[in-house]
């Protein structure tokens, strides 16, 4: 077998695949499963939003459907009202912040307004996986210095900043409107909207900027290098 039967031959010239290319081509297979699995979720989501939505039931001891939402959780030994009436500041149990799981609203303004910022949300990382696959098919093709690269490595900066401001902004307010029709839940829980920033986020969108311009000086050097050759 002829040494450059595993290489490209270009233009006349034997070019040889990237190292790590196995790797390269392992990782944009499982980007591709991701964007196409993505797509159907985004197709899939809002059809079964709406079939539910529709089917809730009017009367609300009669709902069972689960409303997952990141909000901040108090648990208390007695009822809280009870307690901030004797106590100017009553000490909880329990309290921290998680995916809390909640039924039974007063309304549909909960289940359509939580299932609508998933959406957004998903739209948002699809925009994330489509600047990877790009970057990725680049770097498959032998030409990780591609001036599209850069391009593609700074949007995708721009969108881990911009879902950090975002997203914060959705849960807060998302939050703060689905208490209000959630209502009480328990005399001993109390629940309120959530405030978490992404600073890992916005580190990581800083850094592919960063990084953007690093392999912007690289790939001008690239292309010199190669007239000069």
């Amino acid at each position: 077998m002829s040494s450059t039967d595993n290489n490209e031959v270009k233009n006349g010239a034997v070019t040889h695949p990237p190292e790590g290319s196995r790797l390269t081509f392992f990782v944009k297979r499982l980007l591709d499963i991701a964007w196409y699995m993505s797509i159907a979720g985004l197709i899939i989501w809002p059809i079964f939003l709406l079939i539910v939505g529709l089917n809730i039931p009017e009367d609300t001891s009669q709902r069972h459907t689960d409303i997952h939402f990141m909000l901040n959780f108090e648990v208390y030994p007695e009822a809280y009202e009870q307690m901030a009436r004797e106590v100017e500041r009553p000490s909880e149990l329990i309290q921290g912040m998680g995916e809390i799981k909640v039924n039974n609203t007063k309304s549909y303004l909960a289940w359509y307004l939580s299932g609508v910022i998933t959406e957004f949300m998903g739209i948002v990382g699809m925009f994330a996986l489509y600047y990877m696959r790009r970057i990725f098919t680049r770097l498959l093709q032998g030409e990780p210095f591609h001036v599209t690269n850069t391009e593609h490595i700074k949007k995708l900066g721009y969108v881990f900043i911009v879902s950090s401001f975002i997203y914060p902004a959705l849960l807060y307010f998302g939050g703060f409107y689905i208490l209000q029709d959630i209502g009480l839940h328990a005399d001993t829980i109390v629940l309120s909207p959530a405030l978490q920033f992404n600073w890992m986020g916005i580190f990581i969108g800083l850094s592919l900027w960063v990084l953007a311009g690093v392999m912007t000086e690289a790939a001008n050097m690239y292309e010199e290098q190669s007239l000069t050759i």
